[in-house]
């Protein structure tokens, strides 16, 4: 009997590749914690940022302004749509609750 030992190798570096690879997702799970709220901020940098240049371009305002301003913009709009949510969330299951009392 003749045993290859550049297909076992394989075999090895395979299994090898695998487990790094479970241990760097498990890790990178664990990590993300970590890494999200700088993630976050990484995108919401790259999306504001041609709106930055435009304000600045347009208005003659140093950059900072301008983003200060943008974000400012963005911010309000968010906080708005987010109460705006919440009340049809509250209206609409208030309603719900006076339809099933009706019911019963």
């Amino acid at each position: 009997m003749v045993i290859d030992m550049n297909y076992w190798t394989r075999v090895i570096k395979r299994i090898a590749v695998l487990l790094f690879s479970l241990v760097l997702i498990y890790f990178s799970f664990k990590l993300a914690i970590f890494y999200i709220p700088f993630l976050i901020g990484f995108l919401i940098s790259q999306l504001m940022d041609p709106l930055i240049k435009y304000v600045t371009k347009k208005t003659g305002m140093n950059r900072k302004t301008s983003a200060i301003w943008v974000l400012l913009i963005a911010f309000t709009i968010l906080i708005i749509l987010i109460v705006i949510g919440i009340i049809t969330i509250i209206s609409e299951s208030s309603r719900f609750i006076t339809r099933t009392k009706l019911l019963y």
